[in-house]
């Protein structure tokens, strides 16, 4: 299963960034996650896998980007992050694999609901058995209920601060 930092977990990119400018390239103080610019963030990813199959770890930049209509359009795509360097001595567990592209796009529909597509084309280095492929994969669908239920959070929260909590 994926994770954050080398635990289990659920393979978000680990850690938040505040909403606050910084300069290019410097790092965020949780470690995994780093703000080049508003909107703009290099990230670290682990996934755990079963027992006899190395770990992987992806670096990648994540550009989020809201859209005038309403829409919020989410890229992610690889990248190389000094801090975590690809060499396997850093690493020694993992095996560094590469976000070809992935992304969402979320779109309201009504009612403070939305509508997410999620695309992810990754391709994890090396070799791995089709068992654990088929016993991965379908985690990946987990990331938009992953989605729902952090939104699902903000909401309850504006609530309770008077803010109605609509919208994603």
């Amino acid at each position: 299963t994926p994770s954050q930092g080398g635990g289990g977990g659920d393979g978000e990119a680990a850690g938040a960034a505040d909403d606050e400018d910084h300069d290019a390239g410097e790092d965020e103080d949780d470690g995994q996650v780093g703000m080049r610019q508003r909107g703009l963030f290099i990230c670290r990813a682990a996934f755990q896998l079963p027992p006899t199959v190395n770990d992987r770890d992806f670096v990648f930049h994540e550009l989020v980007l809201p859209l005038t209509d309403g829409r919020v359009c989410v890229i992610a795509w690889n990248a190389e992050w000094a801090k975590y360097p690809a060499d396997t001595s850093y690493f020694p567990a993992y095996v560094r694999g590469k976000m070809v592209l992935s992304g969402y796009l979320a779109e309201p529909v009504s009612n403070g609901f939305c509508r997410v597509t999620y695309l992810v084309h990754t391709d994890p280095k090396g070799w791995i058995p089709p068992w654990v492929v088929d016993l991965v994969a379908p985690g990946q669908a987990l990331n938009i209920a992953r989605l729902r239920t952090h939104f699902d959070a903000i909401r309850c929260v504006a609530k309770r601060r008077g803010g109605g909590g609509r919208g994603m």
